[in-house]
């Protein structure tokens, strides 16, 4: 998310980032070219004379080459050292610069494309028939690519020889290539977007419903992303839409991240976008104004953005990653408390955490994002659900009072809390009537003291309240009757007698029979002592009682004959 902010003296005009995302270059209204570290901190900060239009930075930084509205372009290294301006009578429309910094290119309205090398040599140039609008240069250098009003897109190698060009049906806007120039794409005023091959050949050509002002591949443009309007495009290599997303004002400025997996966005809402490779939208930030221009690292992980409100914004979406896979966890551990079996989305959650430890975020959100659907599917399925057995050895009676044994099981999908019982009828009950929680698959045994207040067919109801773990509150009633005999009449059964029954008793039967199987096999383990000193045996002379007299009630041994007190026998 956003780490700092540092605020310029005019509006931010351009602005880049180098691959890593450590340094920052930005060019503002009032001609200054401001160099700051991944710290926020400014490094450098240089004045031009005239408003910056274009900032270009090399992928390392090394070196800045600017554009300004005085008709000149300069050549900046990271040290701030000026190596070279050059100056046209005509506006300078594009400006591109290859990975390493050794050539710059240029385009103007003078018709020329141009290419400089490090020491402002002009290498090359090429005329078109009408002004150039927008140029861009592969990572290797090796190919350039320019747009013109002349309804033209070229195509010039490094010498700057025409390899082809392309006629569309109206002025080109913006262009951009590929990093080894395997392919190309421009934007025309009529609508289309065309992709090419190195070859010239169309791969596709779409129209759309509005002009494309902004664009940018991914390394061998795998993946694309494109401003059009009040929306933003991302496209696969061979054409297909990935998704369009929507926003409210006009799309000023895109960047996607060399691998594809990112993608940014600058809005004339006074918002910055950030998106996933499918143009889901993870976050989004509001700035004090119009966000004109964006750039992002080659993973990325780092996001810079700048507008008309001054300020140069930093986002370390490595915290958002960070955040993101907290997040699903803590959702997989609320629902693994809630009691549902979490087999499935641990298991995408391990491809989650073994992807993020190696830097895969987009295959790691993807594989969290995947544990949290799993997880909350299965929350919305699971409930707790109780199952009652109350049973009675003897019958109830006038004045006296019956236990009544019941077992209360959670025989639902989902742990069980704060449970209460209610008893309606004509009886005083004595019992336990909370019971704190009762988990998945778990049963309480409680016993019960009823004593009816009148005779005869007594109706009944037992209503029991619980809640889930997030709260929801369930009831389940049984509606049952006793019958109350005359005081001093108590029956006792041959066989126990169910009084309630609710729920899946089979179930609870069967689960308190397996309890019981494996008590004494528990009870055995812990019998078995531990080993130990032998115990001390009594002091010579002293007397231990096995037992007591049955008359008398003192101490004696269960070999003697008869008690030495009152001389009762104990054996024939």
């Amino acid at each position: 998310m956003k780490v700092w902010e540092f605020q310029a003296r005019n509006e931010i005009r351009d602005i880049a980032m180098t691959k890593s995302g450590e340094l920052v270059a930005a060019g503002t209204a009032d001609g200054s070219i401001i160099l700051i570290g991944k710290d926020g901190k400014p490094i450098w900060q240089k004045e031009t004379g005239s408003p910056i239009t274009k900032l270009k930075m090399s992928l390392d930084g090394g070196y800045i080459a600017v554009t300004t509205l005085d008709n000149k372009v300069h050549l900046y290294d990271r040290a701030g050292n000026a190596l070279w301006k050059m100056g046209l009578k005509q506006s300078i429309n594009g400006l591109s610069i290859n990975s390493t910094g050794s050539s710059v290119v240029m385009g103007s309205d003078n018709m020329n494309t141009y290419t400089l090398d490090r020491t402002g040599k002009v290498l090359w140039g090429a005329k078109m028939t009408g002004a150039v609008r927008d140029v861009a240069i592969s990572s290797n250098g090796n190919y350039i690519v320019a747009g013109s009003d002349d309804h033209s897109v070229y195509l010039l190698d490094i010498g700057g020889r025409l390899v082809w060009n392309y006629r569309t049906e109206g002025p080109i806007i913006c262009v951009a290539i590929s990093d080894n120039g395997d392919y190309l794409m421009a934007s025309s005023v009529d609508k289309r977007i065309y992709f090419f091959d190195r070859s010239g050949a169309i791969v596709w050509n779409p129209r759309n419903t509005d002009t494309a002002h902004a664009m940018d591949l991914s390394i061998s443009a795998r993946n694309m992303v494109i401003g059009m309007g009040n929306e933003v495009h991302m496209l696969t290599r061979e054409g297909a839409l990935l998704r369009r997303w929507q926003g409210r004002e006009r799309i000023l400025d895109v960047a996607i991240s060399a691998n594809g997996e990112y993608a940014a966005a600058a809005s004339l809402d006074d918002s910055i976008y950030y998106f996933d490779k499918n143009c889901e939208l993870l976050w989004s930030h509001k700035t004090l104004g119009d966000v004109t221009c964006v750039a992002i690292s080659s993973a990325g992980e780092f996001l810079v953005a700048g507008g008309r409100d001054r300020t140069i914004y930093y986002f370390d979406n490595n915290l958002y990653f960070q955040n993101f896979m907290a997040q699903a966890a803590k959702t997989l551990e609320t629902v693994k408390g809630f009691g549902a079996n979490m087999l499935e989305a641990d298991v995408l959650m391990q491809r989650a955490e073994s992807e993020f430890a190696r830097k895969e975020y987009g295959s790691a959100l993807n594989y969290a994002r995947g544990a949290e659907k799993v997880a909350l599917r299965l929350k919305e399925k699971c409930r707790p659900e109780l199952s009652i057995l109350a049973v009675a050895s003897e019958s109830f009676n006038l004045e006296t009072q019956t236990k009544l044994n019941m077992i209360l099981m959670n025989s639902g999908s989902a742990h069980s809390v704060n449970l209460r019982l209610e008893w309606a009828g004509q009886i005083a009950l004595e019992g336990n009537n909370k019971i704190p929680s009762l988990g998945m698959s778990r049963f309480v045994s409680e016993t019960y003291g009823i004593r009816p207040l009148a005779t005869g067919t007594l109706p009944m109801k037992l209503s029991v309240f619980y809640c889930d773990n997030d709260g929801k509150e369930f009831v389940v009633e049984a509606g049952f009757s006793i019958v109350a005999g005359e005081a001093g009449k108590k029956v006792a059964y041959g066989k126990t007698q169910p009084i309630i029954q609710m729920g899946n008793i089979q179930r609870l039967v069967a689960k308190v029979q397996a309890a019981k199987k494996d008590a004494p096999a528990k009870a055995a383990a812990a019998a078995v002592p531990s080993p130990k000193a032998p115990a001390a045996g009594p002091a010579p002379g002293s007397f231990i009682a096995d037992a007591r007299c049955p008359t008398c009630g003192k101490g004696v041994r269960m070999e003697w004959p008869s008690c030495p007190y009152c001389h009762t026998k104990f054996r024939a």
